[in-house]
């Protein structure tokens, strides 16, 4: 993604800058601590070509909604199932999860593509509108009637949320905010950040901005709060409003958005630029996006993993981590086969290629494109491929490009070339045609005559010797 200006963003008054902090609270866990259930749904994920990794917890949150929507009971039951397993044990039904996963992820055309953008069917989640409410943020299009109205002009309302800050010296608080932007300025947000497997996306607020190289620049959103104890009673109303620089939602409630949120920078450039808006949240889709510290992949095009029915977990957390930072960031999984085996994992690694056929044109001038190969392989062990027999054709083996190990991401080519017989070489390749049976058969003659010989001699050796024997004995 592209950088954005967001830090002056974080140069707030003390209070302001507290409770800003506060959902970043849920970002605690970080990338070292991933549980069973979570190692499953990555796993799985992988398997039909798409690396959530960092990112997990959104993609397990919209799956979980879409399962909730469309009445998949059965699978909710199974993924529910995953929770109670430890490290060691056994994950059964992968298969199927597998294919309930390829049936989501066909639902948006990003799938089976280079794009590494998704919005995905899903269901928000619910619009909590009491003081005590879940510590996942909740969206809402109506303003709080207990938060103190704006204080100042220049202002309209344009969504609430609802969060905590659970600081573990002092009570549980619940906040309470209704968000305002500057008038007649369209502000829209960005999903520009995550952490740990969890659940929580960071929605950074912008507006339109010709002047910027990239269309857009940030917004100084305004907020008012109320914050209330567990027990409904009143912890402390703001009367002066403060800047908003972003906060930090579960994936689900972010559906819930009144305003545009876009799931990467490059979309909300577009928008800035063309007006042209995708890749958006929307009431009934999550907008997400699969994770690559390796640049852009093509990993949709693979399979890059084969787990089997059956999936044997890691024996602790460190394994597990291991197994799946050397999944994630080697693209040449050879490289990292020790670690994998130590780990105690029963997969296999493959990876899909194209060996693709290319003939020198009549000109000379170039080369066309006559068949592609579509295959797969181990990855980390050489690719395998062969040449073909093309009528007046002849391979050329120094001109081959590609060939070597198998690498994880889907993009090994191999290609060949073949370069155009002259007239002479097909004249005698047709004399060969000709000579060539001919010469095979008399060959075959010749050897089944050696062959005649041969037994002959054996046969009169053995005569010759049982007639010696028999004379000895008289």
């Amino acid at each position: 993604m592209k950088k954005m200006s967001i830090k002056g963003f974080l140069a707030l008054a003390l209070v302001p800058a507290l409770l800003l902090a506060a959902p970043l609270r849920a970002f605690a866990k970080y990338e070292k601590d991933v549980t069973p259930y979570e190692y499953i749904f990555m796993t799985a994920l992988q398997a039909c070509g798409v690396r959530s990794w960092a990112a997990n917890g959104q993609w397990l949150a919209a799956y979980e909604g879409y399962l909730e929507a469309s009445g998949d009971a059965a699978m909710l039951a199974q993924l529910d199932g995953y929770r109670s397993l430890s490290w060691g044990g056994t994950a059964t039904g992968m298969e199927e999860l597998v294919d309930s996963l390829k049936g989501w992820l066909s639902s948006s055309p990003s799938y089976g593509t280079d794009a590494r953008f998704y919005v995905l069917p899903s269901k928000s989640a619910p619009q909590l509108g009491s003081a005590t409410i879940h510590p996942s943020a909740s969206i809402l299009s109506a303003p709080f009637s207990d938060v103190a109205p704006f204080s100042g002009s220049g202002y309209h309302y344009i969504f609430s949320d609802m969060y905590t800050y659970d600081d573990p010296s002092k009570p549980l608080v619940y906040y309470r905010r209704n968000a305002y932007g500057p008038d007649d300025i369209e502000v829209f947000g960005v999903a520009d950040g995550f952490r740990g497997f969890e659940d929580r996306v960071m929605i950074y607020f912008y507006k339109k901005d010709p002047s910027s190289s990239v269309g857009y620049s940030s917004v100084d959103v305004k907020g008012m709060l109320s914050a209330y104890y567990t027990d409904g009673s009143l912890y402390r109303k703001w009367t002066t409003p403060y800047s908003v620089g972003f906060i930090a939602s579960s994936v689900r409630s972010v559906m819930n958005f009144p305003i545009k949120v876009f799931s990467n920078a490059d979309d909300a450039e577009r928008y800035a630029q063309t007006g042209v808006a995708s890749n958006l949240f929307t009431g009934t889709g999550c907008s997400l996006w699969w994770y690559s510290n390796q640049g852009t992949g093509h990993l949709q095009r693979s399979k890059i993993v084969d787990i089997g029915d059956a999936m044997r977990l890691p024996a602790d957390n460190a394994s597990a981590m291991s197994a799946y930072n050397a999944l994630s960031n080697v693209p040449d999984l050879a490289a990292a086969s020790d670690g994998l085996s130590a780990c105690g994992l029963d997969i296999s690694y493959r990876a899909g290629y194209k060996v693709e056929h290319y003939s020198l044109d009549p000109t000379g001038g170039g080369y066309t494109l006559m068949d592609v190969e579509e295959l797969s392989g181990i990855a980390g062990e050489d690719a395998a491929f062969s040449d073909r027999s093309y009528d007046g054709l002849a391979f050329e083996e120094d001109r081959t490009e590609g060939a070597g190990r198998l690498t994880s991401d889907g993009s090994t080519v191999i290609k060949l070339y073949y370069r155009r017989l002259s007239p002479t070489e097909i004249a005698a390749a047709s004399i060969l045609d000709v000579v060539l049976p001919v010469l095979k058969a008399i060959t075959s003659i010749i050897w089944v005559l050696l062959l005649i010989a041969c037994l002959i001699l054996l046969i009169s050796i053995v005569v010759r010797s049982f007639r010696r024997h028999i004379g000895k004995s008289i």
